[in-house]
């Protein structure tokens, strides 16, 4: 979920007529943003009010204007009620429907592999994922589009609502695993580099095994910190990493997570989205959210995954 500009409040709000009343909700169901949404609520009701009171005017005009919603509108509207009021039990209840209206019906293979690309890179992706597939995998690509409202499945990519730039790598991965849990359930993940290459060790159903037992597996990393690794890199200009280093992660190009771990992040995505915020080296990112709920990482170099990394840089504007 990408970000608008925050809409600058009136001092006042008149008590609206019904054609005022009209337009407004219009202008909640075409949002697209929670601030824009919430506008048209105090609009709605004729003052501002706070958060947990616009709650429940929220969840009853996502019953009343179902019909009038596409189902990515929708579950957007659904997942911007859980960050209004992420405590409150509507938000539980919510999150719920949100982690069940995707799931497919066969059964879920022990482990997803979460290919996470772009659209430029997009080729190799499906290099890696065919790869894969041979190999015995159940694999996924994953790739950002800020114009969608919710993910949306095209053929063998699934497109995320967020920029497909290097600096939203951590939201791809959060939003990708939110997708993962959404379509198949409580399941292991492995998130993959699209220039992976793998060898005669790989085998999917031992990875499944490590990811169930251990829940936070990969090749440790972060001794030293690179404060400047994105430089280069990134869409648009990106201050120096400025964080405190935390702890040890697991090194981006491959790693394990067991179940309870997925879940863990999905719901720290979909409820407090700021904790993500400044977080925009991926790898580290999901170490320190991981070491903060008790999920630590277990040494498990990638080589023992069965895989090797290109490490290649990808500078914008470089030549293929």
């Amino acid at each position: 979920m990408i970000a608008t500009p925050i809409p600058t409040p009136s001092t006042t709000w008149a008590t609206p007529d019904a054609g005022q009343v009209e337009v407004l909700l219009q202008r909640w169901i075409d949002g697209p943003s929670l601030e824009e949404r919430l506008m048209a609520l105090f609009g709605m009701v004729g003052r501002k009010i706070s958060s947990d009171q616009a709650v429940a005017l929220w969840h009853k005009l996502m019953t009343r204007c179902a019909d009038r919603m596409s189902p990515g509108a929708a579950e957007q509207v659904k997942r911007q009620l859980i960050m209004l009021a992420p405590e409150m039990t509507i938000a539980d209840q919510c999150f719920q429907e949100l982690l069940t209206a995707r799931r497919r019906t066969e059964p879920a293979p022990p482990i997803v592999f979460m290919i996470t690309s772009c659209l430029r890179y997009l080729d190799k992706a499906r290099k890696v994922q065919a790869t894969l597939q041979a190999l015995g995998a159940h694999a996924r690509i994953v790739i950002g589009d800020p114009s969608l409202p919710a993910a949306v499945e095209d053929g063998d990519v699934t497109r995320l609502p967020v920029p497909d730039s290097y600096e939203a790598l951590t939201l791809k991965v959060l939003e990708g695993l939110t997708w993962v849990r959404q379509t198949y359930g409580p399941v292991n993940v492995c998130k993959v580099d699209d220039d992976m290459r793998f060898t005669d060790a790989f085998d999917p159903i031992r990875l499944a095994e490590v990811a169930h037992s251990l829940q936070y597996a990969g090749q440790p990393w972060g001794g030293v910190c690179d404060r400047a690794w994105h430089l280069g890199k990134t869409a648009r200009p990106t201050p120096i990493y400025a964080r405190r280093q935390r702890c040890m992660f697991a090194y981006g190009p491959m790693y394990l997570l067991g179940a309870r771990a997925v879940d863990h992040l999905v719901r720290i995505w979909t409820h407090f989205p700021g904790e993500v915020e400044g977080r925009f080296y991926e790898d580290r990112a999901i170490g320190e959210l991981l070491a903060e709920a008790g999920i630590p990482l277990k040494p498990y170099p990638i080589a023992r995954m069965g895989a090797e990394t290109e490490q290649a840089e990808r500078l914008i504007g470089a030549a293929e």
